[in-house]
């Protein structure tokens, strides 16, 4: 446990110093691979998030879904201190909500009086994270906000493995896709009891998907991309190399 907090603090830094060419170039290549995913230009329901702390901005991609009429939710924090899913008008601006992290601009002019929507509703949760590792381990910043809000999916995941077996359709609930930098992921991370893992991880160089069930895309996953810029955050490079 004490390795991973010394992980998570170490990735917090790295992303923290990345300078903002860096963090534009991540963005645009992030927006670019999920362009890729069958199941995202489909979808019609999308949790996205508001980046803060070093990590990799949706700006892009929530701009493109909202553009395709497709409902773009952000996470919230509710008065009972759990984590929730609020909707956002298209082109909405984001105002700080707890944590300073960005909420619609509705929400937090609402203060306390808004509606949620239940994460089974949604075809896809984009969600970041610190650490990344195989078989979908995640991890957050610590406070287990995620983790608690897609509790209700445990039940479902069992349900799919079996309905899978049986060989009916899958896809009763959404699509986990985590969002980070090349340098977040960690090969030896341990998939924890009580942490959500996610279906695929996307960083600007690799689509990793861990399971059948995810969403399928049109590039192979695991497949390096080119740095076209040749900056040094990339696989191998001086920031991005694992």
């Amino acid at each position: 446990m004490v390795e991973i907090f010394a992980q998570q603090s170490q990735i917090r830094r790295r992303r923290q110093e990345l300078c903002p060419r860096e963090q534009l170039l991540a963005s645009a290549l992030v927006a670019s691979n999920l362009s890729a995913s069958v199941g995202l230009r489909s979808a019609e329901t999308v949790a996205a998030y508001a980046a803060v702390d070093g990590e990799i901005s949706l700006a892009p991609v929530i701009s493109w879904l909202w553009e395709s009429g497709v409902r773009v939710t952000f996470p919230a924090i509710g008065p009972d201190d759990s984590l929730c899913f609020v909707p956002s008008r298209p082109g909405e601006s984001l105002l700080p909500g707890r944590f300073g992290i960005g909420v619609p601009a509705g929400v937090a002019l609402k203060g306390e009086n808004w509606s949620a929507l239940d994460v089974l509703c949604h075809d896809a949760v984009l969600m970041p994270g610190v650490l990344f590792g195989p078989r979908g381990a995640r991890v957050g910043r610590g406070r287990g906000y995620y983790d608690r809000a897609l509790r209700p999916l445990t039940q479902l995941e069992d349900e799919d493995e079996d309905e899978a077996a049986e060989g009916r359709l899958e896809g009763s609930r959404p699509v986990l896709i985590g969002i980070g930098h090349e340098f977040q992921w960690t090969p030896g991370l341990p998939r924890r009891a009580g942490d959500a893992p996610v279906d695929v991880f996307v960083s600007p160089w690799r689509i990793r998907q861990f399971r059948d069930r995810a969403t399928p895309w049109d590039e192979p996953p695991c497949t390096p991309l080119r740095n076209p810029e040749g900056l040094g955050i990339g696989p191998g490079g001086g920031r991005g190399g694992q």
